[in-house]
């Protein structure tokens, strides 16, 4: 119903909030002239007639004062915590960039040692620590026990332990973590699509067509705005931290200081791998050489044990005869009834011999044959090397032919197999081979009884029974000391040793050969109870008192003199 005139109004409240204006008045505002001088009307007049509610209420949320709050300091054990995390991550990226120079081969060892040494860094509590590049593990000294002990640094931890926040490199705590070079993106910076094309531009934070501003933009001051307060202090970007490690340390391998700082871990590993990996190639080509250093040897042996064969084989029915030989011509001995002898009959081509069984002969004769041609006889295999190197520097410093080798198995092998008396290499080559193979079929015993009754004796005497009977008128069975060793005087050299031509040279071969039977000493032989008897033994000074010798070692007392003297008068 339209208003009206006459009718009574209710009185006005001024202090009610004031009804919005009408259409009507609008039009009627927007309808009045303008200012006489043409000029636009101050911006403060816009919003003029409006309360500071009203203003508010329409205002953008971007005009609005907004209540700062006062720029934060960080507390110093922070700024700490910053500084110390710093000189880690510097540590971290050192090792990793010596680690790549190291697997790229463009530093040795020995630098890359001593530049982790020289990156190596101390925390708040003076502390050294040291990276291990390749896992990242931190390794904190122990300088009392003087050893390197897997740990995490207490600063890095703390760094961690903030909620959303990362390390800058400028000591503080910021919300990202942006190289300096780099900044958010402003008004105008290009935009581009993921094929790198130009699609437009970063748009204004604030649209730039809104040109009426309002009250809050022109004021002076903003409500709810702290003051400003004066510092005397330039601003820095970044606040000073003292360090609580010395600044003037250094490396502690550098100086002379209480401890010793062991090879770094990450040095260890590496060369500890480095070592397990030449060990590996070391073996391999140890390895490589065995099997090379087998295969010859196969070879080698192969052409060896044929050569040894071809060499052999055309003595093998001499070697076999052994077995059943016996010599060309025997003593034949006429007994009478009663069993005593009336004659000895012997060959006028080969004198006399008698075969008799070893243990028919004197242990004495035994020990002085063996002692005087082979001591080693009961151990070696049919040739003795030690005689062999031992005649051969004896014939070079001599400068001809002073000594041989040749032991009772090759003896046999010349004399009985191989027949063959030419001094040569190529001779005594086969002897050494016939005498192995002599010593790999028979016994040692067989091999003794067969050399005491082929051997010469001189004066037409074969073996040690027909020697015996012709030197002292008795059997081999009862010799003694000084009678065995005056007959194995005579077996090197028959004619300058035979003790009826030359008695005096032959009483010397003796004593000789007494000498060496007592430097031999004890001898095991293999025949008969000898071996539950144990070894026979020539001792001087012994309990049986058989011999004593002097300072110069000569025989000086004993049984020995006695039988000495029989056969010197």
């Amino acid at each position: 119903m339209p208003d009206d005139p006459t009718r009574e109004k209710p009185p006005s409240d001024d202090s009610a909030e004031p009804s919005p204006e009408s259409p009507e008045e609008m039009m009627g505002a927007l309808l009045q002239p303008a200012p006489a001088d043409d000029e636009p009307r101050p911006p403060e007049d816009y919003d003029s007639h409006l309360s500071e509610d009203q203003i508010k209420r329409n205002a953008r949320p971007e005009d609005l004062p907004v209540d700062e709050p006062a720029p934060a300091t960080l507390e110093p054990r922070v700024q700490a915590v910053g500084a110390v995390a710093r000189r880690f991550m510097d540590m971290r990226n050192q090792a990793a960039t010596l680690a790549d120079l190291l697997s790229k081969e463009e530093i040795s060892y020995e630098d890359y040692q001593r530049l982790l040494y020289e990156a190596m860094v101390q925390d708040e509590a003076g502390v050294w620590w040291m990276i291990d590049a390749e896992n990242e593990d931190w390794y904190r000294h122990d300088p009392d026990r003087n050893q390197w002990t897997v740990d995490y640094p207490v600063a890095l931890r703390e760094v961690e332990r903030q909620p959303g926040r990362t390390f800058n490199g400028d000591e503080t705590l910021t919300e990202y973590d942006l190289p300096a070079t780099l900044g958010a993106p402003v008004a105008g910076d290009p935009v581009y699509d993921e094929r790198g094309v130009k699609i437009g531009a970063v748009p204004p934070a604030k649209d730039e067509l809104y040109t009426v501003p309002g009250a809050a933009a022109l004021a002076d001051e903003i409500p709810g705005q702290q003051p400003t307060l004066a510092s005397d202090a330039p601003l820095s970007g970044t606040i000073p931290v003292p360090a609580q490690a010395d600044p003037e340390a250094v490396i502690p391998r550098a100086i002379k200081a209480d401890f010793e700082l062991g090879a770094a871990p990450v040095v260890q590993e590496l060369l500890a791998s480095r070592r397990s990996r030449r060990g590996r190639i070391m073996m391999t080509l140890l390895a490589a050489i065995l099997m090379a250093a087998l295969a010859g040897g196969i070879i080698a042996a192969g052409v060896i044990m044929m050569w040894y064969r071809d060499t052999v084989e055309p003595f093998a029915e001499g070697i076999a005869a052994l077995a059943d030989y016996s010599g060309a011509h025997q003593t034949a001995r006429i007994f009478d009834s009663e069993g005593n002898l009336l004659a000895a009959l012997n060959s006028q081509e080969t004198g006399a011999r008698t075969a008799i069984p070893l243990e028919q002969v004197s242990p004495f004769m035994i020990h002085a044959i063996v002692s005087q041609e082979n001591e080693r006889f009961f151990d070696d295999p049919g040739f003795d090397p030690v005689a062999i190197v031992r005649a051969f520097m004896q014939n070079v410093s001599g400068g001809g032919i002073e000594s041989g080798a040749s032991t009772i198995t090759q003896q046999i092998a010349r004399n009985l197999v191989l027949q063959d008396r030419d001094v040569s290499v190529q001779r005594k080559l086969k002897e050494i081979l016939v005498a192995l193979e002599i010593a790999n079929r028979y016994e040692k015993r067989f091999i003794l009884e067969l050399y005491l009754n082929e051997i010469f004796f001189a004066n037409q005497n074969y073996g040690v029974e027909a020697a015996a009977n012709f030197y002292f008128g008795y059997g081999a069975d009862q010799l003694n000391f000084a009678q065995a060793a005056l007959l194995a005087s005579i077996v090197p050299s028959p004619a300058q040793q035979d003790p009826v031509a030359n008695r005096s040279s032959a009483v010397a071969g003796m004593r000789s050969t007494m000498r060496k039977m007592i430097d031999v000493g004890c001898l095991q032989f293999q025949h008969g109870d000898w071996l539950e008897r144990g070894p026979f033994c020539i001792v001087a000074g012994a309990d049986d008192d058989l011999v004593r010798t002097n300072a110069d070692g000569e025989i000086a007392g004993g049984r020995a003199i006695l039988q000495i003297a029989e056969i010197e008068t």
